[in-house]
């Protein structure tokens, strides 16, 4: 959606529910927004599957209906609703939903394959292992995690070090490097890739 775009969101769209739950189920996304257009919509079972995989992932959705009429779809687990003409506000919405989040919980964890990062914790567990996190090896993963799986280069690099002019890619590359390597103590499956001239993303 370019509406999210604008306000500096990684959108990931979808051509239907199902395709979204299967693009959700392989990745790590903060929001999931889902378009509601008829009485007969199929989004309380996508919901249910969406809240049994991940109980803190936000959940919206965007209706035409009125409100009476998804009373038991938002009893499933729905974190709130826009209205087809109030998508302009979407954005906002969003943020409001996640500054919500952030101060109501105290350990926020995203999931990716066997991996499991503790942000609050600044911990990464593989199974039955774990390693703690350095602050910039937190924000790494963090930022990775919380932009759908990828992230550019300098985008990161502004993330970790804001108060910098200085795109420094060979201090990003470093930071990698080492994160990595504290990985292997965990799992021998790679978790951060390299995107050749890009980024990175979770492998």
């Amino acid at each position: 959606m370019r509406i999210l775009e604008k306000d500096d969101f990684l959108v990931s769209p979808c051509l239907n529910q199902e395709n979204a739950y299967h693009q959700f189920i392989g990745s790590a996304f903060r929001f999931v927004v889902l378009s509601v257009e008829d009485k007969g919509h199929q989004s309380s079972s996508i919901i249910q599957q969406i809240r049994e995989k991940d109980k803190n992932c936000i959940i919206v959705l965007i209706i035409n209906l009125p409100a009476i009429e998804i009373g038991d779809t938002l009893k499933l687990g729905v974190d709130s609703f826009v209205y087809q003409n109030q998508i302009n506000d979407l954005g906002i919405r969003l943020l409001l939903l996640k500054r919500r989040y952030s101060q109501t919980n105290t350990d926020q964890v995203f999931h990716h394959k066997d991996f499991s990062f503790h942000e609050d914790l600044s911990l990464l567990r593989c199974k039955n292992k774990e390693i703690h996190l350095s602050k910039t090896e937190k924000l790494i993963l963090y930022e990775l995690f919380n932009r759908n799986g990828f992230i550019e280069a300098r985008r990161l690099i502004r993330s970790i070090w804001n108060d910098e002019m200085i795109f420094d890619t060979d201090r990003l590359r470093t930071r990698i490097f080492n994160l990595r390597k504290k990985i292997r103590l965990i799992s021998d499956t790679s978790l951060v890739k390299s995107v050749k001239g890009s980024g990175y993303m979770l492998a």
